[in-house]
Order: C-alpha cells, then sequence, then structure tokens
C-alpha cells in the first residue's frame, strides 16, 4: 500500500519471535437482525452497498480483514475509515456504520458489555474471553482471516548470541503469570513462534495481504 518504502521485512530484518497474537472479531451494531454470521452474510448481500463498515485507516490490518471477508462471501459495502480503533468503536456504538472486524484489544469490553453484538472470533479455537462466540469455522465461513500479530525483529543479520539472550528474555516474561494474565485479559493469547516458523509465518501473511492489496487497487499516497 506505501509505494516509497525502501526495505523489506525479509531482506532488512532478523525475525526474533512472535510474542503475542491478538484475534479479531466479526463485530454488528446492536440493531443489526442478524444472530449469527450467516444471517449477517445474507443480510448484507441482500442489501449490497447499502452497509457501511468501519476500520481505523486504509490499508491497515482492520481495513485488509474486513476486505477479505467481505470478497470471500461477496458482500458489498461502504468503507468508512477513521484514525483509530477508538473512532471506529464510536461509530459503531452510535450506528454510523453497521459493522466492523474489530480488534479485541480495543474492542472486548464493549463487546462484553453487549454495546456491539460479536458474531465470530478469528483464530483455530474459541477465544477464551468469549467463549460463547464461535469461531468462523464454525460459523460455515471457510476462509483464513489472520490474527493480529505482536512480536519481536532485529536488524538484518543480527548475531546468534543476540538472537538468543531475547529469546530466553521473552520465554521468561512469557511464563511469568502476571503477563500471561494481562494478555489474555484483553483477549490475546501468549504465543512463543520464533526463528524460521516465524518469519514463515510472516511470509504467509505477507502473501495473503499482498494478493489482496493488489487486486482490490489499495493504495496510500506516501
Amino acid at each position: 500500500v506505501m509505494k516509497a518504502v525502501t526495505y523489506d521485512f525479509l531482506r532488512d530484518f532478523t525475525p526474533v519471535i512472535q510474542a503475542t497474537t491478538q484475534p479479531l472479531a466479526i463485530a454488528v451494531h446492536s440493531s443489526v437482525p442478524a444472530k449469527n454470521l450467516q444471517e449477517f452474510i445474507a443480510l448484507a448481500k441482500a442489501k449490497p452497498g447499502t452497509l457501511n463498515f468501519g476500520s481505523s485507516g486504509v490499508g491497515n490490518s482492520i481495513h485488509l480483514a474486513v476486505e477479505q471477508f467481505n470478497a470471500a462471501v461477496g458482500i458489498k459495502a461502504v468503507h468508512v475509515p477513521f484514525k483509530t480503533g477508538n473512532e471506529t468503536d464510536t461509530a459503531m456504538i452510535a450506528g454510523e456504520v453497521q459493522y466492523t472486524i474489530a480488534s479485541l484489544a480495543t474492542s472486548l469490553p464493549l463487546i462484553q458489555a453487549g454495546r456491539i453484538k460479536a458474531l465470530a472470533v478469528t483464530g483455530e479455537g474459541r477465544d477464551p474471553a468469549l467463549p460463547n462466540v464461535p469461531n468462523l469455522s464454525e460459523s460455515g465461513l471457510p476462509v483464513r482471516i489472520p490474527d493480529q500479530l505482536f512480536g519481536m525483529v532485529g536488524p538484518a543479520n543480527m548475531p546468534a548470541p543476540v538472537t538468543s539472550k531475547l529469546l530466553k528474555a521473552v520465554a521468561d516474561m512469557q511464563a511469568d503469570p502476571a503477563f500471561q494474565e494481562s494478555v489474555r485479559r484483553t483477549g490475546g493469547v501468549p504465543s512463543l513462534v520464533h526463528g524460521e516458523a516465524f518469519r514463515n509465518l510472516a511470509l504467509s501473511d505477507s502473501q495473503t495481504w499482498g494478493d489482496l492489496i493488489k487486486r482490490l487497487g489499495i493504495t496510500l499516497s506516501s
């Protein structure tokens, strides 16, 4: 999406470790008359171009996730970009946008309070913070929408002893019950994917988003 970027993730960085993943939730305004994901898809497809979806900016992970979902199920809707996830949540509560794919890091309290309605979550299983919300596969949607990933990278050709020291530090942090509780409290999942596995995961996500961006012609001016 950014044409002026001069670096390449795989060439110019050493992937160290993925520390946590943040599942996403397909969420709708409370007035949307859909009790599950399939009902929402049917509703949206019956009214092409009439629903609005929000995101925290053109080309960011939330925007791309919704476009991936829309393309997979055949929904045509209007994108309304905001500056932050909190602004998107405010618009959702007000009914200015009818749906989004929400990051649980910011939207979980609103979902738990019933101010917006979660229909499905990404990830392999159900999110512990939303045990009653099915995942995409359970909802009959066999499409991969990558979770948000949070990890650590270093400069290219980082010395192996430095990488090992960082890996141990993160592993020690992961073992701390206080860290685990703080991550899960916001809907996240601690993770210890590192080295080539982390590189391959980043490459897979890059391919997924890159194909989507090219297909839809999503661009930024800088």
